[in-house]
């Protein structure tokens, strides 16, 4: 065993010394960090606060828009007594302080066409779903009504049904699709170390074979301790640059609310908008369900299970 020590000794020292280690290993938490920055800069300059005006040749809308605005990004303004004709209002809504105009004709519900957006620019893929969305719902629940159907009733009976799950005696919130892209997430790191570390092995007994070193050890530790120091070693190589992304990828992360605090608030604000956008009970429920599932997770046996597989 003492010879196995000295081959894993100096497997990991010679590699942790390495230039090249030091550097990526400072130099990937860093990109994450830079990655992150940019992508709260894309998100907070990105955020729509858009004026959009309605006319609505039905008069069936304008309930359903009005105080539903996603915080101050996003207002309706409706023409309900403008007299205009569309195709002077399509090229003027500037003039009403617009960014463009949402324009619903009149609608067959059995066939629901012609709804149309004019503007200079494309609608955020959060606002077009959050406008068709509401449209989809009013056109739906008018032609039950056309068709004599309750639509309270109909609500009631497609609504959503919970399972309670009793695991053990216990009764379980969240979802098992969490612990399983967890899961899947664990094994993918795996076999992207082991892609590279395990490279890292194969290099070394090439280059020791390249060199006739390797006669040299061999007349002093069997081929096994020798294949297990370096296996050993160089895995050891590996936990440690993946705890030290950990540690500077968390520390990175929790200095950037300090340099982006403003901006970090305005993402946030666009994430709200989003899930406004989905719908707020669904966006709460699917957050209360991952945080559930995270909840249960067995953080120190999959923490065991990823050394495990990851050494053998």
């Amino acid at each position: 065993m003492n010879k196995v020590w000295y081959i894993i000794q100096r497997e990991y020292l010679t590699r942790v010394r390495k230039k090249s280690f030091i550097i990526l290993t400072l130099l990937l938490p860093v990109l994450i960090g830079l990655m992150s920055v940019a992508l709260i800069e894309i998100a907070s300059n990105a955020q729509e606060e858009l004026t959009i005006a309605v006319k609505d040749d039905n008069a069936w809308f304008e309930d359903k828009f009005r105080g539903m605005d996603i915080g101050d990004n996003l207002r309706f303004k409706y023409l309900t007594n403008n007299p205009q004709p569309i195709d002077s209002l399509k090229h003027l809504y500037q003039n009403i302080d617009c960014d463009g105009i949402l324009y619903i004709p009149k609608l067959d519900l059995n066939q629901p066409r012609g709804i149309a957006y004019y503007s200079e620019n494309e609608l955020g893929m959060a606002t077009e779903k959050y406008i068709t969305e509401k449209l989809s719902e009013e056109i739906r629940k008018r032609a039950l009504s056309q068709r004599n159907y309750n639509i309270d009733t109909i609500e009631h009976i497609t609504q959503a049904i919970d399972i309670e799950k009793i695991i053990d005696n216990k009764k379980q919130s969240g979802g098992s699709e969490i612990a399983g892209v967890f899961g899947y997430a664990c094994g993918f790191l795996i076999y992207i170390f082991l892609i590279v570390y395990g490279a890292m092995v194969m290099k070394s007994v090439t280059e020791e074979k390249t060199n006739r070193i390797v006669e040299v050890l061999v007349t002093t530790v069997k081929p096994f301790q020798l294949m297990i120091g370096k296996i050993i070693g160089i895995g050891a190589v590996g936990l440690t640059q993946f705890l030290l992304w950990g540690i500077l990828t968390f520390g990175i992360n929790l200095l950037l609310p300090f340099f982006l605090g403003d901006k970090m608030m305005a993402m946030q604000s666009m994430q709200q908008t989003n899930a406004m956008a989905v719908s707020t009970e669904e966006s709460t429920q699917l957050l209360m369900n991952i945080s559930n599932a995270f909840q249960t997770l067995e953080i120190g046996r999959i923490i065991f299970s990823f050394l495990f597989y990851f050494i053998f």
